[in-house]
């Protein structure tokens, strides 16, 4: 199948231009779509399918979120080729870069449908590598691990927002704060050594080993981008890779390690740190109350036309009991549930305690939502539903009144 994208990237180019050709907002992304595609059935959980103006956007959202995280990759740069096929395959995402007298270039072919974080990893590797390629004339030897680390970065920081796709007219997805489950992934397993983490083949999509795997290069590229310097050294290391011997080298140059040796006892302290930390004594009750206030909050879509692009809004908790949908409300409070719990205890301890308060209301609230309505002499199955809501959005106003008064009080202290 790989085989064959690539023999298609080659031959297949001058066909595609012939089809619609989409820009990106910035120029620095062109998609070919030589027809449109129709696709019957459903489609597999996790993916989707694929438009030209919606993965322009989505390649938009991809770019920025990787240059926050390294931001010398902001400016400058070759234009990148996106190839739509109407050919579903097994969602294998091809990429191509070719070097030319005036530079390189790079292209991929993208199946109609495919897995939302197939195809950001996708966008992640080729940007990473136009990054590296633009010193010297050899290819990046690029790690595989500083790809899934980096994909990995973005999205625990931006959230499944990256991917943009075609959803009718509404509240569409939440962003779960996901650097909770590395921290608990890590805990829960022995991390590897350096060497097998960045030199063993990583484990195949849908194996066990994946989501460990995840975990580890996340916390490895975590680490790197805050170190002092860390962006600027993250650069440095990429484009280093095409004048070094490999990329160890690289990596020990940028990041200023004098063996290899170093780098694992840098990244055993680092598992035993991150894995082992109180944070309580770090959080005073100012940040905690912002933490607090950050968890509370749920970051959604909204389409007010099929048509319309999506924006990002932040939802309180009163409007997300009171006007969201059952099955997002119940995705969005269980992940804020669980968040609640594992971030108390290393609040301050009276913001803890608030936090407890509001996991107990919350917690309440989705297991009467989840048992069956019953019908009483005075009430039918509906009303009982709405009582429950009045009742629910009723105790966290009344939390909410309590955590701005305790706002207060720290602010005037401070002075």
């Amino acid at each position: 199948m790989i085989r064959w994208l690539l023999l298609f990237l080659f031959v297949a180019t001058p066909f595609l231009r012939a089809g619609e050709i989409v820009q990106s907002q910035s120029q620095r992304f062109a998609i070919y779509a030589p027809r449109k595609a129709i696709v019957t059935g459903k489609v597999p959980e996790g993916a989707v399918v694929v438009e030209p103006q919606l993965l322009a956007i989505t390649a938009e959202r991809v770019r920025q979120a990787v240059a926050i995280q390294i931001p010398a990759m902001n400016s400058g740069g070759q234009k990148i080729h996106l190839h739509l096929m109407d050919q579903i395959g097994d969602g294998t995402i091809g990429i191509v870069s070719t070097r030319y007298n005036d530079g390189w270039n790079y292209r991929l072919a993208i199946p109609v449908v495919v897995e939302e974080t197939r195809l950001v990893r996708a966008l992640v590797q080729v940007l990473l590598m136009e990054y590296s390629q633009r010193v010297g004339q050899k290819p990046a030897e690029l790690p595989a691990w500083a790809v899934e680390g980096v994909t990995q970065q973005i999205f625990h920081s931006v959230g499944p927002t990256l991917v943009v796709e075609r959803h009718s007219v509404g509240w569409e997805a939440t962003v779960s704060d996901l650097a909770g489950a590395t921290r608990r992934m890590m805990r829960t397993n022995t991390a590897p050594s350096f060497h097998d983490l960045t030199t063993l083949a990583p484990p195949p999509p849908g194996a066990p080993a994946e989501g460990f795997y995840q975990s580890c290069t996340h916390l490895l590229t975590l680490s790197l981008l805050q170190a002092p310097n860390g962006k600027q050294k993250f650069a440095a290391f990429l484009q280093m890779l095409p004048l070094t011997w490999n990329w160890q080298t690289a990596f020990r140059q940028a990041f200023g390690f004098e063996k290899m040796l170093d780098v694992e006892k840098w990244w055993a302290l680092v598992t035993v740190e991150f894995t082992t930390r109180d944070q309580r004594q770090a959080w005073s009750p100012p940040v905690s109350l912002q933490r607090l206030e950050e968890l509370l909050a749920t970051r959604m879509q909204w389409r007010a036309s099929q048509n319309a692009l999506p924006e990002n809004r932040d939802v309180d908790l009163g409007t997300l009991i009171r006007d969201i949908e059952w099955s997002l409300q119940r995705t969005a409070l269980t992940e804020k549930i669980s968040q609640l719990g594992y971030t108390a205890p290393h609040l301050a301890p009276q913001v803890g305690a608030l936090a407890v308060e509001y996991r107990k209301v919350l917690d309440r609230y989705v297991r009467e939502r989840e048992r069956p309505s019953k019908s009483s002499l005075r009430m039918t199955p509906e009303a009982l539903q709405q009582k429950l809501v009045s009742d629910t959005i009723r105790r966290i106003e009344a939390l909410d009144a309590k955590r701005k008064g305790m706002a207060t009080t720290t602010m005037s202290s401070a002075r």
